[in-house]
């Protein structure tokens, strides 16, 4: 695929790699089975996510069970700091520059932003500041810092 212009955007979305393409087509086009279904196609779709999980887990390090996908990052955002912060309680922490779906998580949970400078670099001082409040001692379960 060629296109006349660069794209910049590939937080959101990138071109998916050939391989890539070549190999969710099958379940793109006939194997597109509910896996959580009981009739063979659904047990064909559910061995497919069950080897990827396999192959993720194997890939990062840990256990396929550590591994859940998402329907994408928003979701990812969410289950990922309401988990932490259900799990381990206390506040989320992120900074003013996160996308919406980790702010709108870090505000609903009572949490603490923290400002970034008009280059939008997160200011370290301030975030230290908040991480070392007597108040929020043992109480930080997630902390949430974009990286550009």
């Amino acid at each position: 695929m060629s296109f006349d212009f660069v794209y910049l955007d590939h937080a959101a979305s990138t071109p998916m790699r050939e391989q890539s393409v070549a190999a969710m087509a099958p379940y793109m086009s006939g194997m597109y089975a509910n896996p959580s279904g009981s009739h063979r196609f659904a047990r064909i779709a559910r061995k497919a996510i069950d080897e990827a999980r396999d192959d993720v887990a194997e890939a990062i390090g840990c256990k396929a069970g550590e591994v859940i996908f998402t329907s994408g990052g928003t979701e990812g955002d969410n289950a990922t700091i309401f988990g932490a912060a259900r799990r381990h309680g206390g506040i989320a922490v992120c900074s003013a520059a996160e996308h919406h779906a980790v702010l709108h998580c870090v505000e609903n949970l009572n949490g603490q932003v923290v400002a970034v400078d008009s280059t939008g670099a997160i200011d370290v001082a301030k975030l230290e500041k908040v991480l070392q409040d007597p108040q929020n001692a043992g109480r930080v379960s997630v902390v949430s810092v974009m990286a550009v």
